[in-house]
């Protein structure tokens, strides 16, 4: 519920302010002020960054064919740019959500490896560096061999 009152002032009596005492109203009020402000800077702050969207839109427009509409993909690259900024103010949670268009085929092999892991598979996971019987000559003299 909106909590404000009525305050008076002397003199006429046709003249009646609002004051209000929410909170949440008064800095919504003042965010409608700062707005125009706001979406200024944050257009100045795209303009500076998309000359590289641009550039990219153009790159798989070359790269997939003409059918590619390089405005609605710099279009939705500044808009997921907005939602990624969101998570700066969000509530308690720090969480990254994972891309939407994010392409499966990149990661393939990892996350293969990974699914098999957590599946308890029979063949244990590929691991990279040197054998376990691999014994430098330091460490044969230090081991007494």
């Amino acid at each position: 519920m909106i909590k404000h009152r009525q305050v008076q002032r002397r003199g006429r009596r046709s003249q009646m302010t609002t004051s209000f005492t929410d909170p949440a109203i008064s800095m919504d009020l003042l965010r409608a002020v700062l707005q125009p402000s706001i979406n200024e800077e944050i257009q100045t702050v795209f303009n500076k960054y998309m000359k590289f969207f641009q550039k990219a839109a153009l790159n798989v427009r070359d790269n997939v064919g003409e059918e590619v509409d390089a405005e609605q993909l710099i279009q939705e690259a500044c808009r997921s740019c907005l939602e990624q900024a969101k998570l700066l103010f969000s509530d308690g949670e720090k969480v990254i959500p994972r891309l939407t268009h994010e392409l499966p085929g990149i990661k393939r092999g990892r996350q293969a490896e990974e699914e098999c892991a957590h599946r308890g598979s029979p063949l244990p996971k590929k691991r990279k560096g040197r054998p376990p019987g691999h014994i430098l000559s330091s460490d044969r003299a230090a081991a007494g061999m």
